[in-house]
């Protein structure tokens, strides 16, 4: 009886823990989830709002470059600006360019690229908390059919003895 007991107070430990894996891994599930809820509905659109802020800015860059490029043009022909001046607001217009086109070549990428691979790796990360919770689950249950099996046997367990009196077990030789 002794056995039995110590053998179910071990199992009832061993559930304790698979118990708290299974708690564990309940949350790593539900924050798998909620990371793919905040990058979707969140930090996707907040980078996507920014980059669109960062290509309206360009834009207006690129504006006030072409209207200063073509002032001093009108200047250059009249006869009061230098055609450095005109080559060096040239240069503003082209650096307004290409900041204009790398924002704008940002935001696809976030669009195309990004948004996709992260949803995806987020989506790995929850499929995998679901596997370890669904595997969690099922030691929980085994470890709960043991327990009540070991307490049916040791339910049903019935030792009978011949005769009343006492066992003793035997330690070295007898004489």
């Amino acid at each position: 009886r002794r056995s039995s007991d110590l053998a179910i107070a071990a199992e009832k430990a061993a559930l304790a823990k698979a118990e708290a894996a299974m708690t564990r891994a309940q949350k790593n599930w539900l924050a798998a989830n909620a990371a793919i809820d905040e990058y979707r509905d969140g930090t996707f659109v907040q980078q996507r709002l920014q980059l669109t802020g960062r290509i309206l800015n360009a834009q207006q860059r690129l504006s006030k470059a072409e209207r200063n490029l073509l002032q001093n043009q009108i200047m250059f022909r009249r006869g009061f600006a230098s055609w450095e001046h005109v080559k060096a607001t040239q240069l503003a217009v082209d650096k307004a360019r290409t900041e204009l086109a790398s924002a704008n070549t940002k935001k696809d990428v976030l669009e195309d690229f990004t948004r996709a691979k992260t949803l995806e790796d987020l989506a790995a990360k929850r499929d995998t908390a679901a596997a370890e919770l669904k595997s969690e689950d099922v030691a929980v249950r085994r470890k709960s059919v043991k327990i009540q099996r070991l307490e049916e046997d040791l339910k049903n367990c019935a030792i009978r003895a011949p005769r009343s009196g006492m066992v003793i077990y035997a330690s070295g030789s007898v004489r």
